[in-house]
């Protein structure tokens, strides 16, 4: 199964133009489990080289939505702050009828629409939580998806 890593990118990098350390590892943890399970798994931020080779709006645009369109399942971390990226890559996948898993962070705060998107389209919700945890939740939630390979 093919799927896509919608999380916050451009609001997290640092002074030095760089994603911070812990959430690189997060996110290489988060596609390596995904992998080990057999998927498939697009991460812009790795594309991107965590902020060393960001491309401009006109191709990072177009690969984004070109992986979305191909993706089977999309999962997604709004932000907190809310990510302007990731909102807009839910709509897409809504909008393309994609299987969405949506990681909520109890502290945070999200808008009536990312709440209600499993109204038109499936949306699974976690508890973020730890990062730990919602690993834990994610696999389970996967496998009792079926998603498998």
């Amino acid at each position: 199964m093919k799927i896509f890593i919608a999380y916050p990118f451009t609001s997290k990098l640092q002074e030095n133009g760089l994603l911070p350390e812990e959430y690189i590892e997060e996110l290489i943890t988060l596609k390596k489990v995904l992998e080990d399970m057999g998927h498939e798994v697009v991460l812009a931020h790795e594309r991107e080289k965590w902020g060393e080779n960001l491309l401009p709006p006109e191709i990072c645009t177009k690969l984004d939505f070109d992986a979305i369109s191909q993706a089977d399942l999309i999962i997604a971390y709004p932000g907190n702050p809310p990510s302007g990226g990731v909102h807009i890559e839910l709509g897409w996948a809504s909008a393309l009828g994609k299987k969405i898993v949506i990681i909520k962070k109890s502290i945070d705060e999200y808008s009536p629409l990312v709440n209600g998107l499993h109204t038109i389209i499936s949306v699974s919700y976690i508890d973020g939580g730890d990062f730990a945890t919602m690993l834990g939740q994610l696999k389970k939630l996967l496998s009792k998806m079926g998603v498998k390979r």
